[in-house]
């Protein structure tokens, strides 16, 4: 496995452990504040775009 897919691996768990947590937050609302649920989603988005746009690098670089 080279460097960009173990970056593209560790990226994409890092989406996960952020859905799962923003997942939690939103069934259990009396323990989160909104400014936290929203502050995971935002996190979320980026990290999603930073993993679709090294897969695209990844696909590009392997063509």
């Amino acid at each position: 496995m080279g460097f960009v897919e173990a970056i593209l691996v560790l990226i994409l768990v890092a989406v996960v452990v952020i859905l799962v947590a923003g997942l939690f937050g939103f069934a259990n609302p009396d323990d989160t504040s909104e400014e936290r649920r929203n502050r995971l989603m935002r996190l979320r988005v980026i990290a999603q775009a930073v993993a679709v746009g090294l897969l695209a690098v990844l696909v590009y670089l392997t063509r």
